[in-house]
């Protein structure tokens, strides 16, 4: 998925699992979720409490700690969620900093990251060297890991990514825009019912007049419990939203109609803020981050390139979530070993996040994605407090 603004921001004068074999492995055999797989200078367990936690917390052992975070499989994924202070896996309703779903990381609302080290040893004109990947190892590289002492990049808010981002849209100048008809996306229900949606913007207004408001319609070709396709465009639904009105208008897939936003069957959120050069056109869906459902979506696609909903496969879909740097900067690559094309090995960038408060920052990186077994999605991350925040 790419990386979308949070809001769609425009700066307008007018208006406005990867399944992968490699079997290399770094960490302690026979751990478990959660388990601290190794301690001071990533040897042994050392210090670590046998609660998991790094013994007295921010105030205890001042080298990195290693843990295994089970991402699940590529079929069934799922997320770790991670404490640093108490050092351990917690549920998704508990007191988390950091979480990650396979190559996926994400940080808690509020809490502020930065890319500290981005390994630029390992890339030529941004592509990965096959070399240093290979002969890299958390061994090797651990002390440039215990070097960087210091938080010299600036911090990062966290911000939302919509997976329906800017691709409906070609911007004409003097703060007009016109529909890209080439954009289609395909969005699973809120309600995980097999309910369907294809989605375009099919016509946006005004375009050549200065000064009136823009309307853009939105066409969604939906697709029933049961239904082998995609409704054809007698069935459709239209959709007009004023781009220069601050609103929201909610559509609902099963009733083929715009519902109160307060209703929680909705689908499709559009969300928009004007404030004029600061004008926010977002497209949210009910799911991940935006919403309490299971609204999903495909990234922008052709417009036949699906018939149906059912022939998208499950990891084509992706829903609204929380953009940090770790999504702007990756802690993995996939395809840099010649000889195993799928595997997903680490880049060895080093991040540090400020958890807000008295807390002190926390240095990561991310050092192998496999298990001992090879099974991909067993994820060890190794952590330590650092004494400045860099502010």
């Amino acid at each position: 998925m790419n990386n979308k603004k949070f809001g769609l921001s425009l700066a307008l004068a007018a208006v406005m699992g990867l399944s992968a074999c490699g079997s290399d492995s770094n960490r302690t055999t026979g751990a478990g979720d959660g388990d601290i797989v190794s301690g001071p200078n990533g040897g042994g367990l050392g210090d670590g409490a046998s609660d998991g936690s790094n013994g007295d917390g921010q105030t205890g052992n001042q080298n990195p700690l290693s843990i295994l975070l089970d991402t699940g499989s590529a079929e069934s994924p799922k997320w770790a969620y991670f404490n640093f202070e108490h050092g351990k896996v917690v549920p998704e309703s508990g007191d988390w900093d950091i979480a990650v779903k396979r190559m996926k990381v994400k940080v808690k609302d509020g809490v502020k990251t930065a890319l500290v080290d981005a390994q630029e040893d390992f890339y030529l004109n941004d592509q990965p060297l096959a070399s240093a990947f290979i002969n890299a190892d958390p061994q090797f590289e651990l002390d440039n890991y215990l070097a960087t002492t210091t938080v010299s990049s600036a911090y990062e808010d966290n911000t939302l990514e919509t997976v329906i981002g800017e691709e409906w849209y070609i911007y004409q100048g003097a703060g007009k825009v016109a529909h890209n008809p080439a954009s289609y996306w395909v969005i699973g229900s809120a309600a995980a019912n097999g309910t369907f949606a294809k989605m375009t913007a099919s016509n946006i207004s005004n375009v050549d007049m200065p000064g009136q408001d823009q309307v853009a319609t939105f066409r969604f070709f939906i697709q029933q419990v049961g239904e082998p396709m995609f409704g054809d465009i007698d069935s459709a639904l239209d959709v007009d939203v004023n781009l220069n009105q601050t609103g929201m208008k909610c559509v609902d897939f099963e009733s083929a109609s715009t519902i109160d936003c307060t209703d929680s069957a909705w689908d499709v959120k559009f969300d928009i803020v004007s404030a004029g050069r600061n004008t926010q056109w977002n497209i949210k869906l009910n799911g991940g981050e935006s919403g309490e459902g299971y609204a999903k979506a495909t990234d922008v696609v052709a417009e036949n390139k699906y018939s149906s909903g059912s022939e998208v496969i499950s990891y084509a879909f992706s829903t609204d979530s929380v953009a940090s740097i770790f999504s702007k900067s990756s802690p993995w690559q996939y395809g840099a070993d010649p000889d195993n094309s799928t595997a997903v090995l680490p880049n060895y960038r080093i991040y540090a996040l400020d958890l807000g408060g008295e807390s002190k920052p926390i240095k990561v990186q991310f050092i192998n994605y496999y298990d001992d077994m090879a099974n991909s999605g067993q994820i060890t991350m190794r952590y330590m407090f650092l004494e400045d925040n860099g502010h």
